[in-house]
């Protein structure tokens, strides 16, 4: 027998609550705690928006998460209209307002505008924002000092189809087409990783890699849209079937100007004992035990890019002046089969 004298400690874990915005922060992570995950798909916002709904539905889970608690909404306001709604009777609601329509989508203006909106309607203090990826990179661990400071939002990107070529020099050349856009919820960032919740019905991570620092394009040279800049950030997940790249373009939302509070944590210890503890040896195995190790995970990168409009800022182009190049029967053909076969909806951003 061996005598063992064991002693515990308290352990106090501190993590900290935005007040007002649903956000919960630790040292390593912040997370929108009460974020819910609604699908664009849904049968009355699909009657009126067709598969375009991603900017609204989108929002909503941001709206239901920055105001959860239905806290300091004026009697009378937008936002008040909003919460007197079902979740998608609000989309619904959110989706008029931004304009949203089944051939075009929505505009980030827009939508920005809406969110101007539901501020006003918060007395406790709110405000809308929107930050293009050329003015401060998109990163996770900017969205996590974000989500810090407040700021709950959505990450626009879009698919670029690349087109790359060599130089006299030897050194390859490629620049990037905008296709299709689309609107995901942020639900919580650390330093590495951003994790998203998608209209479409899904949740999954990303690292938002830099492109540049990508396999298939580290020393060229990229020609990229203005709004998206030198620092391009792709994501780890590809809707598409032609060899695109999602590129993100631009992160919206609502900051809420509320105090942070601390709320520590105490796991209280076991009382220390006051005679040795007598453990009993485990018996000597007879036969070695060998421990397997864990395959390291991979994060499959997407690589793909395509020359840019002008001014990409939107969902879909409007009418009068098209901003995204629709794609022409056969991709779309294949793009269809794609996402039938993931049992997902298809849909033309």
């Amino acid at each position: 027998m061996k005598l063992t004298t064991t002693t515990v400690f308290a352990i106090t874990v501190l993590t900290s609550h935005i007040a007002n915005a649903g956000i919960t922060c630790s040292a390593s992570e912040c997370k929108a705690e009460t974020m819910p995950l609604l699908n664009q798909m849904e049968s009355s916002v699909k009657a009126k928006f067709g598969s375009m709904a991603c900017v609204p539905t989108s929002s909503m889970m941001v709206m239901e998460s920055i105001f959860s608690d239905k806290k300091d909404i004026l009697a009378g306001s937008f936002a008040d209209s909003i919460y007197q709604q079902s979740s998608y009777g609000a989309i619904l609601l959110m989706g008029s307002d931004m304009k949203t329509t089944s051939q075009n989508g929505t505009y980030v203006s827009d939508a920005q505008k809406t969110f101007t909106k539901i501020a006003q309607g918060f007395s406790g203090g709110a405000s809308s924002f929107s930050v293009t990826n050329a003015k401060r990179s998109i990163t996770p661990a900017n969205l996590m000092a974000d989500m810090k400071s407040g700021m709950v939002g959505s990450l626009l990107f879009a698919s670029y189809i690349p087109k790359c070529s060599s130089m006299a020099s030897g050194r390859k050349s490629c620049s990037f087409t905008r296709q299709y856009g689309h609107s995901v919820a942020v639900q919580a960032a650390s330093a590495s990783s951003v994790q998203i919740f998608d209209p479409s019905d899904d949740k999954w991570t990303s690292g938002l890699l830099r492109l540049s620092e990508d396999s298939g394009y580290v020393d060229a040279t990229l020609s990229l849209a203005s709004h998206i800049g030198s620092d391009a950030r792709i994501l780890a997940k590809n809707y598409y079937t032609q060899g695109e790249v999602d590129l993100a373009e631009y992160y919206y939302g609502l900051k809420v100007a509320a105090a942070e509070s601390s709320a520590p944590v105490v796991v209280q210890p076991s009382p220390t004992p006051t005679t040795p503890v007598v453990v009993q040896p485990s018996p000597t195995p007879t036969t070695p035990v060998v421990v397997q190790p864990k395959p390291t995970p991979t994060t499959p990168v997407v690589v793909q890019p395509k020359p840019t409009p002008s001014v990409p800022v939107v969902t879909q182009p409007r009418p009068t002046t098209p901003v995204v190049s629709m794609p022409n029967s056969q991709i779309w053909q294949q793009w269809v089969k794609y996402f039938k076969a993931k049992g997902k909806y298809a849909s033309r951003r």
